[in-house]
């Protein structure tokens, strides 16, 4: 194990005990250097020690440490360890104002002696309580190391080091970043925890016949806790930071068998109280998990409402809302003692009968520490609440009175922190009325009713496995992170790198092989001057450096930077090379090869920076040759195009970008010609990315779209994306003075109908040939599949293409089109419950990529875009705000530990905080995630059988049934006549008085009647007598 001192955090322990000075705290002012120790650690060492969680702190440890001892005193600090097999400990980053030294304990004691003899001077000592945690630490280390401190205390203060319990919990109630990223990943394992094991356990024992003990059930519930593997975090490199929270004991109980107390001291009594079999209608659970020895809790009631006493809902309804009413509490600049005066007002206003069965306390801060007397929300607790800080927020009610006489507890705890001014509950699954209310239906013969997996759903349990769709989605993005996980560690922790992107650097090159700038023939030997230091090779973009008394050459490539420093009577030239950085992709490419950080030289004369010059001068060389390459990626496409004697065409096309002409398209034998009144464009079939296929389905264009790799000329402007289109559905259609019948609107219809499918199928016979001439598919649209949302101008309409790689819009310009394989997540921001829309947010594999985004996007589409993400193997997260993805992505690409499908540090931790209930609230009646082979066959079938039922509907639909009856309009007419004389008056009047009727005007002769049936006419403008000519080939 490696430990380095985080001298920052040093730093800021430093500052809240001078605070704590300042605010008079007697513990705070009363000692001048603050003594923590640990001995050797053993089985029988007690957790949740304020020693041992300050060095831990400092340390950054994962776990309990041994043998080491820390000083603290006004600007320095002394670590005196004692060096162990396997654990190195180095010294931290420097800070400015705070001296810290490293003695490592060896043989000789009196050295160790004089140095904190040395350190404490005149000081007087503080230490946690001498009575309880001094006597713990065992261990020669710590016998010698308490031999020396109890000597200096009795010189410096008559006694033993002052007791400074308190304030050194204390100093611990405010986290780092560091430190709220660990709890907040023992939190979200506090929640697998539950939605693995505890859920579907405990609904399935509590209904069944025979079920387990409590005893039996805690033993199985802590060896879930203590196997990470079990809860599929196996894979994950955080795994081993993991462990169950002993000073909580984990603890299962039922109606009538209970404990408040969090500290279980004598767990033989727990197993004999617990040692009856589990009773359905109230159970309660809770336990605790650590990360890096930071501890998250959660606590649970589950009800079933069958055998549940009468009023149980309404209780547990009383404790959820006290909850929320502590955690809206702990704002910025509240003491905690406040916070549970408060609460208690606001209870007896709620219902002072329950109110009276509240404990004394509503939680306590946690973390390193938990349980300490300053940071519980209760009527001792004296801390102010800040950004940083982390609680356990429990509600508990303990005996509270049925019907029969009998008594019922009742509990509800979470993990709860506070970052930027807000509380906010890290453990939020399994929480509401409806999440922890089920019930199940009696099936005679059947003893163990399999129950609903995803715990929290209102539906009765059959006999069945009831799994609910967005469960079935959470299942499936299991398995894609799974799946992204064992790609990422295959190549490396890297992902893939393009080789033409590699290409367009020197240093690219040089990592692919394709540069080798001393070619050395067998036998050679290097140029003289190499022999005599360090000499720049100004013809071959070289460097020669000594080591290990050899010349070994470097290219200028591989030097990121050079300094030169004048230090005393030397001169130092430190060459800094890319060495493990993100920006070398020589790592990328051969993630597995160990590469060479810095050089460092010194020399009584100023020979370095004639180096440095020259140097620079070939760096300069080397990044005019990178950018020139880059340039060429973007200019415009060249290539000849070979032209057909025969070219298949698709005649009066427009083009956008738009310009002021119809033309011509081209099919050639290896690209596309578009000839209109300008100078001809010509397209490269090695120049098209993406080839999209639009047909129309009620819009008024057909739509024939290219994406470029580089951008082409066309009418003198620089373009990469082209679309031609034919018009549908002309402009002036949609207004006209022209007063028409009815049968003249259907039958312009008719001709819209028919000019329509002629158009689509005129597009798509060109598309095939396009295909067979690119060999390659020309993407059409996947069928059943579109959502509208604004992503550039206005509202577009976006779909996907079959095989799912690609998602488009190209009806709107400018058009948009996504490369799926792309894409490493898929971010659903702003949603939440009652929302209208919701955002999309695309994240790139290539982090410098900036991120894609689509907005105001129909909520009732979400699921539909779940599931296609879910088919397009695209892993997502759920967010209620929308993320500052640049500083999100800035912070990852300088986090050289970031592994996207780590399982509780990457992307699905994002998920955990996902909106509260969205996951769970699926009605009976969702549709649930699965791959159905007749519903996959159909989503690949032809656009074809879209266009037909589009072009169908509307008023040919309802005419069916009119026009099989046989009868014309004269028949119908009497037949509605002789109905209204039938009834005495008018359908369309109402229940008013009846007046005299005006006299009746003469209706056309092919007019129908008001009254009887009629043709309802479609919902569309009425179209003019102009209509766009035929497309022919």
């Amino acid at each position: 194990m490696s430990l380095t001192i985080v001298n920052s955090r040093i730093h800021d322990l430093l500052q809240t005990w001078s605070a704590s000075k300042a605010a008079g705290d007697a513990a705070a002012t009363g000692s001048d250097v603050l003594f923590l120790l640990c001995g050797t650690w053993t089985e029988e060492t007690m957790e949740n020690q304020r020693g041992q969680a300050v060095i831990q702190y400092v340390l950054d440890a994962t776990r309990y440490l041994s043998n080491v001892a820390l000083f603290l005193a006004e600007g320095k600090a002394l670590v005196v360890y004692k060096e162990e097999e396997g654990r190195t400990v180095a010294e931290g980053t420097p800070v400015d104002g705070l001296q810290v030294t490293l003695l490592r304990a060896a043989d000789n004691a009196e050295e160790v002696a004089a140095a904190i003899t040395s350190f404490i001077g005149n000081g007087k000592l503080g230490s946690a309580s001498a009575t309880q945690e001094l006597p713990l630490q065992v261990g020669p280390f710590a016998e010698e190391v308490l031999t020396t401190v109890r000597r200096i205390a009795q010189t410096n203060s008559g006694g033993d080091p002052a007791n400074v319990s308190q304030l050194l919990g204390e100093l611990l109630f405010v986290k780092d970043a560091d430190g709220v990223r660990d709890l907040q990943r023992a939190a979200a394992v506090c929640g697998r925890v539950f939605k693995e094991w505890v859920s579907p356990t405990l609904t399935t024992e509590m209904i069944k016949t025979a079920p387990q003990t409590l005893a039996a059930l805690r033993e199985e519930l802590v060896a879930v806790m203590s196997d990470p593997a079990s809860i599929g975090l196996g894979e994950s490199p955080h795994a081993a930071g993991f462990a169950p929270s002993l000073a909580l004991t984990p603890c299962i109980f039922h109606q009538g068998v209970y404990l408040s107390d969090l500290q279980v001291q004598d767990l033989q009594q727990l197993n004999s109280l617990t040692s009856v079999p589990l009773q359905p209608g109230v159970v309660l659970v809770r336990y605790a998990m650590k990360n890096k020895c930071n501890t998250a809790f959660i606590s649970r009631t589950m009800l079933l409402e069958s055998k549940a006493p009468e009023g149980a809902k309404e209780t547990y309804e009383f404790v959820y809302a006290i909850s929320e009413f502590v955690k809206d509490s702990l704002t910025v600049g509240t003491r905690l003692q406040d916070v549970y005066t408060k609460t208690m007002a606001h209870a007896q206003q709620v219902n002072p009968q329950l109110a009276a069965l509240l404990p004394k306390s509503f939680g306590f801060s946690t973390g390193l520490l938990i349980l300490q007397q300053r940071g519980m929300i209760g009527e001792k607790g004296t801390a102010v609440v800040a950004n940083g800080m982390s609680f356990v927020v429990r509600v508990v009610l303990e005996k509270i009175p049925t019907a029969d006489g009998s008594t019922y507890d009742m509990e509800l705890g979470d993990t709860v922190l506070v970052e930027d001014g807000v509380a906010t509950v890290c453990t939020k699954k399994y929480r509401t009325i409806d999440e922890v209310v089920f019930d199940v239906e009696e099936t005679k013969g059947v003893e163990d009713i399999i129950a609903n997996k995803q715990f929290g759903t209102r539906s009765k349990v059959s006999g069945t496995v009831i799994v609910s769709g967005e469960e079935q989605r959470e299942i499936r993005l299991r398995e894609i992170a799974a799946d992204n996980l064992k790609n990422y560690v295959k190549v490396g922790h890297v992902a893939a790198v393009e080789a033409d992107t590699v290409r367009l650097t020197e240093l690219g090159r040089l990592a692919l092989g394709e540069l080798t700038p001393y070619p050395l023939p067998q036998g050679s030997t290097p140029p003289e001057e190499a022999k005599r230091g360090i000499y720049v090779d100004t013809q071959r973009f070289l460097v020669w450096f000594p080591l290990m008394g050899r010349p070994t050459p470097f290219h200028v490539a591989t030097i990121s930077k050079v300094e030169v420093q004048h230090v005393g009577e030397e001169y130092v030239g430190l060459f800094e090379l890319f060495g493990t950085t993100k920006s070398n992709v020589s790592f990328k490419v051969h993630p597995n090869c160990v590469f060479l950080r810095n050089l460092r030289y010194t020399d009584r004369t100023d020979s370095f920076s004639s180096i440095k010059a020259a140097i620079d001068d070939l760096v300069k060389a080397i990044r005019a040759k990178d950018a020139s390459r880059k340039k060429s990626t973007v200019a415009t496409a060249s290539g000849t195009l070979k032209r057909s004697a025969q070219p298949v065409l698709l005649r009066n096309v427009k083009v956008r970008p738009p310009i002021k002409s119809v033309g011509s398209l081209e099919l050639h034998e290896n690209g596309f010609r578009y000839a209109y009144s300008g100078a001809p464009a010509e397209i490269l079939f090695d120049n098209i990315e993406h080839a999209v296929f639009q047909p129309s389905f009620g819009q008024s264009m057909v739509i024939f779209h290219l994406t470029l790799k580089k951008p082409i000329v066309l009418n003198g402007k620089n373009t990469s994306m082209v679309q031609f289109y034919a018009d549908v559905l002309e402009t002036s259609e949609l207004a006209t003075t022209v007063k028409r019948g009815y049968e003249d609107e259907m039958r312009e219809e008719e001709r819209t109908s028919e000019l329509i499918r002629r158009t689509n199928n005129q597009f798509l016979n060109f598309c095939r040939s396009a295909e067979a001439k690119m060999g390659r598919a020309v993407q059409m649209p996947l069928k059943g599949f579109s959502f509208d949302g604004v992503h550039a101008r206005g509202t577009a309409t976006f779909h996907s293409s079959i095989d799912r790689k690609l998602l488009y819009s190209v009806n709107e310009w400018p058009a948009f089109t996504l490369n799926v394989e792309d894409v490493e997540l898929v971010s659903f921001e702003r949603v939440f419950a009652l929302t209208k829309t919701v955002d999309i947010t695309f994240v790139f594999k290539n982090y410098h990529t900036p991120v894609v985004r689509i907005n105001s996007i129909p909520a009732d589409r979400l699921n539909d875009i779940k599931d296609w993400c879910l088919d397009a193997n695209l892993y997502y997260t759920l967010s209620s705000e929308n993320p500052r993805w640049t500083e999100v992505l800035k912070e990852i690409l300088s986090d050289p530990e970031w592994n996207p499908w780590d399982a509780e540090g990457g992307w699905s931790i994002w998920n955990e905080d996902s909106v509260a209930g969205e996951e769970d609230e699926e009605e009976d009646s969702d549709s649930s995630y699965e791959e159905d082979e007749d519903e996959e066959e159909d989503s690949d079938s032809s656009w074809e059988e879209d266009e037909e039922s589009a072009s169908s509907s509307g008023s040919d639909d309802s005419d069916d049934s009119e026009e099989s009856s046989g009868e014309d309009w004269d028949e119908l007419e009497r037949k509605a006549e002789a109905q209204d004389r039938k009834r005495g008056r008018d359908e369309n009047e109402d229940d008013a008085p009846r007046r005299r009727a005006p006299p009746p005007q003469r209706r056309p002769d092919n007019a129908p009647s008001r009254s009887g049936p009629v043709k309802t006419p479609m919902k569309a403008p009425m179209f003019g007598k102009s209509v766009p000519p035929p497309r022919r080939f």
